[in-house]
């Protein structure tokens, strides 16, 4: 749903970037390969906090500890964010291109049909009459 709500947001403005969920994810594995530093944290509790409050009409009871409630971020943490974000979306369309599920020419329909397919090798169940 969040994904839904960036792209409308993106086609009004024109600017594409990945949703606070998306960064959420991201920044949690990355910690598990590493410790996030300082800027990095305040960021995570700051996105964790916003997107389970969006959460809430779904029955989402998350009370956050009033010593972790980061009302807002830095000006350089909001950058960094803003940049995670464009950094985020620009790798998965990156990822995406150059993609395509089936042949959208005749050349490349020429091409596929040339390769060799690949058969399931069989098992010899031997005789499985009784």
């Amino acid at each position: 749903m969040e994904r839904l709500i960036e792209e409308m947001k993106a086609i009004k403005t024109g600017y594409h970037t990945a949703t606070d969920a998306e960064v959420v994810a991201y920044l949690f594995t990355a910690g598990l390969v590493a410790p996030l530093n300082y800027e990095f944290t305040n960021i995570y509790v700051y996105l964790v906090r916003k997107v389970m409050d969006n959460h809430k009409p779904f029955g989402n009871d998350l009370n956050f500890p009033k010593d972790m409630i980061i009302k807002e971020l830095t000006n350089y943490e909001q950058h960094e964010l803003d940049q995670i974000k464009k950094d985020i979306y620009n790798r998965r369309i990156s990822g995406r291109r150059g993609t395509h599920y089936g042949p959208k020419t005749d050349d490349e329909a020429e091409q596929k049909a040339k390769l060799p397919t690949a058969t399931q090798p069989g098992f010899d169940l031997g005789d499985t009459e009784e």
